[in-house]
């Protein structure tokens, strides 16, 4: 899952959230990517609490490309939760990952 920050509850990202739980609750194990790749606490405390890890700091704003190469075995799924943000990393993505099962965006979601 990728989106621009990792959501915050105090910062109105209810959608985010929603989306997030959604897919945990279904059994996915979830990694998530924030495009900043900042540390933002309590936020990703809370979610690795529940198991999701969340790519950030420096060493990922240089290596998540290896990181999803690393893994493109157990990549069935990827999520855009914002539109812009699909349209910077999915050339990256489908250069590199060619089986994917599905690419998603919020908006598809909700249609």
């Amino acid at each position: 899952m990728i989106d621009y920050a990792v959501p915050s509850a105090t910062k109105h990202c209810d959608k985010s959230i929603d989306m997030i739980n959604h897919y945990f609750e279904y059994g996915y194990n979830i990694k998530f990517l924030p495009d900043n790749f900042l540390r933002s606490e309590p936020d990703i405390s809370h979610l690795e609490q529940k198991g999701i890890e969340v790519l950030y700091g420096d060493y990922y704003k240089e290596n998540w490309i290896n990181r999803v190469t690393e893994n493109i075995g157990n990549i069935d799924t990827i999520c855009f939760i914002d539109e812009s943000i699909a349209d910077k990393y999915l050339p990256i993505l489908k250069s590199i990952i060619k089986h994917v099962l599905s690419l998603l965006q919020r908006s598809s979601l909700n249609k």
